[in-house]
């Protein structure tokens, strides 16, 4: 027997043997046309037999099949179906099934499909397409020699037509199959068939009119409103207004990179992997704390990393469409090289799990990308290239398959690269297209904390904000929206016009337009601004407006007012209502050092950051699930929770990535 699941990483070796008589690897790439001829080509036998897991095979299939193929004639078959017999009101679909594969003789997947060996290689074996090569083999079955349907029917999982309904899944599958043979592509079937789609388009924006802010997200909201400080109860606060916090899951703590300013602990790389049931968990949790809407960073090491390396891809998918079942965004934090040398994996990611926001680190502190060794940069200008490429790379995806990929950009402000991190902002805006894709630049002052390699002179938040004024050529309100505590992070937004390049502040500063922009901030705080696949955002704003239509009034009169002075161009007013300008956001996100967090008991500024913090994961203490900020992690929380990890001898019994002791690079590798 062979074994094919998955998709394994080119660091994973060959195929493994798990007997004398079994066999057990994965491919290169996804695709189950791929991964069943890897397992012709291992099985040794004159009849091959692809089979379903989710199937159950018996005695009585083996040898009605040996039966059958006594006849010289017959070059393959495969098996009627027949459901789980726990579900007995799927039982007219069997009988509908059987009529036709008789009627048509069209055989799928599920059937277990068995064909002669020789017979395979003749006709050359499944079609290397992502969907439809059951019903290609087939065709082409039928067209080259005799096939038989058998019984015993073959039991299989029902559980796609429980979830999403047996009329739904036959009609579905039968339309498919209608336009496969009408001509359509099986890349792009492929990319209907996974894409994450509203069940109707105009019914969730109708929806998103009606009820543009939840019960649920307006009650956390208030919560965590009263839990700050008078202080910081500013007109201004998003925090307890807009979000309570940003949520993180402790993924996968494996990174291929080797960076100067890394903020885990330096035995990351030698911890397992957690278990899918383990980060669900944390999922939920962060969802409560959080409420509908919430944005998750999918983080750790480098978790595109980790799971691709391991062969644990289908693990990553499932995560990312798990966060958006509960009702969060995730957003997937990483240094995108593995990404960049598979796209397939993050097209995959994208079309079956649903990923529509990713984060990507690039910077001049990161050793390990291919291409661009850390000794060899000057300045980052010389990554450009590296921006263009994952450009280019987000263009290409979405041209494909229809999906709205959004990046953000992480960089680490150093010593080294605060000169040129002018540069950087130039170069995003010198052209709206970049900007179109990446729609947030985040960068961060160094903290001495986990395993940096601290500067002898500190990047300032102060200094990289005037580096950040200086690339764009605007003079940016530092302090124009608080998210949390002050000294934690500073924000602004710039309007751009796609139609002709210009740029400007999105929000006036006057104090007129701060009180005004308050108040509205106050009635749309839990407004999701996130950009989904049915265009819900300008009908949850419409909602809003009509809710409070006297505050609309004075919005657009005012709106009037900053037009008729010039300080609010009215072309790019109309750009923005057409859909041919966007927003680009820009910010700085401090973290604190080590020792500070240290005396945060005796310092109330450092307790006060802590207690405010907008960055938080959700992880279990004692029994009990907190929202533990991003800077206490780095202290301290990041050694006791992969502590844990190391001893646990369950994580052991899974797929891991494990780098050796003693190891130098990511080339001393081994994989349990």
């Amino acid at each position: 027997a062979v074994i094919v699941a998955g998709v394994k990483s080119d660091l994973n070796g060959a195929c493994k043997f798990s007997s004398a008589k079994i066999k057990s690897c994965a491919t290169e790439k996804p695709g189950r046309g791929l991964q069943m001829n890897l397992g012709a080509q291992l099985a040794t036998g004159d009849v091959l037999l692809f089979h379903h897991v989710d199937s159950i095979l018996t005695e009585a299939h083996l040898l009605s099949l040996a039966e059958a193929l006594r006849d010289p004639d017959r070059v393959g078959g495969a098996f009627y179906r027949k459901f789980d017999e726990r579900h007995p009101r799927l039982r007219w679909l069997e009988k509908f099934e059987r009529w036709h594969s008789l009627a048509f003789g069209t055989i799928y997947g599920d059937q277990s499909v068995f064909v002669r060996r020789n017979h395979f290689s003749r006709i050359g074996g499944f079609a290397p397409i992502p969907l439809m090569e059951d019903v290609d083999l087939s065709r082409r079955l039928r067209r080259s020699g005799k096939i038989v349907l058998l019984d015993p029917p073959m039991q299989t999982s029902p559980q796609k037509q429980i979830e999403q309904g047996a009329w739904k899944v036959t009609l579905r599958n039968l339309l498919f199959l209608i336009l496969f043979r009408a001509g359509i592509s099986a890349d792009r079937l492929h990319h209907w068939y996974y894409a994450r789609k509203p069940r109707n388009r105009w019914r969730a924006r109708w929806n998103a009119f009606r009820n543009p802010i939840e019960a649920e997200k307006a009650r956390i909201l208030r919560e965590r409103w009263n839990s700050l400080p008078p202080e910081l109860q500013t007109p201004n606060q998003i925090s307890g207004r807009h979000l309570t916090h940003c949520g993180f899951i402790l993924g996968a703590s494996y990174c291929s990179f080797h960076c100067t300013h890394c903020y885990l602990p330096k035995d990351a790389n030698r911890v397992p992997m957690p278990s899918l049931a383990d980060v669900k968990e944390q999922i939920d949790a962060n969802r409560r704390f959080q409420g509908p809407g919430g944005g998750l960073q999918i983080t750790g090491g480098d978790v595109a990393d980790a799971y691709w390396r391991s062969g644990r891809t289908d693990e990553l998918v499932e995560i990312i469409r798990y966060a958006y079942q509960v009702g969060l965004v995730p957003m997937l934090m990483t240094h995108g090289q593995t990404l960049l040398e598979q796209p397939q994996f993050l097209e995959r990611l994208v079309v079956e799990g649903g990923l529509r926001q990713m984060s990507v680190h690039i910077d001049m502190t990161q050793a390990g990308r291919h291409g661009y060794p850390i000794g060899r940069i000057k300045s980052e200008t010389d990554l450009h290239p590296v921006r263009e490429a994952f450009t280019q790379l987000a263009h290409d995806i979405r041209q494909r398959t229809g999906a709205p990929l959004e990046y953000a950009l992480t960089f680490t402000a150093t010593q080294n690269n605060i000169d040129s991190l002018p540069d950087v902002i130039r170069w995003y805006l010198a052209d709206p297209e970049r900007t179109r894709i990446w729609r947030m630049l985040s960068f961060q002052p160094e903290a001495d904390t986990g395993r940096t390699i601290f500067s002898k002179q500190r990047a300032t938040p102060e200094l990289v904000w005037g580096k950040i004024c200086e690339g764009s050529g605007l003079s940016l309100e530092k302090d124009g929206a608080f998210f949390g505590h002050p000294d934690c992070n500073s924000a602004a937004w710039i309007l751009i016009s796609r139609r002709t390049g210009k740029y400007l502040p999105l929000l006036p500063t006057d104090a007129k337009t701060k009180r005004l922009l308050g108040e509205i901030l106050k009635k749309i705080g839990g407004l999701s601004l996130v950009t989904d696949d049915a265009g819900t955002t300008p009908w949850r704003i419409a909602g809003i407006l009509a809710q409070h239509p006297g505050l609309a009034l004075r919005f657009l009169f005012h709106l009037a007012a900053l037009i008729l002075s010039g300080r609010m161009p009215l072309n790019m007013i109309v750009d923005l209502v057409s859909g041919r300008a966007h927003t680009l956001g820009v910010g700085t996100h401090n973290f604190m050092d080590a020792a500070q967090v240290a005396r945060a008991d005796s310092d109330p500024v450092i307790q006060a950051r802590l207690d405010s913090c907008v960055f938080k994961g959700a992880v279990k203490e004692n029994g009990r699930w907190r929202a533990v900020p991003m800077c206490r992690m780095n202290h301290q929380k990041w050694n006791e929770i992969y502590e844990e990890r190391l001893r646990d001898p369950a994580l052991m019994h899974e797929r891991q990535l494990l780098e050796s002791n003693g190891a130098s690079g990511p080339a001393e590798i081994a994989v349990n």
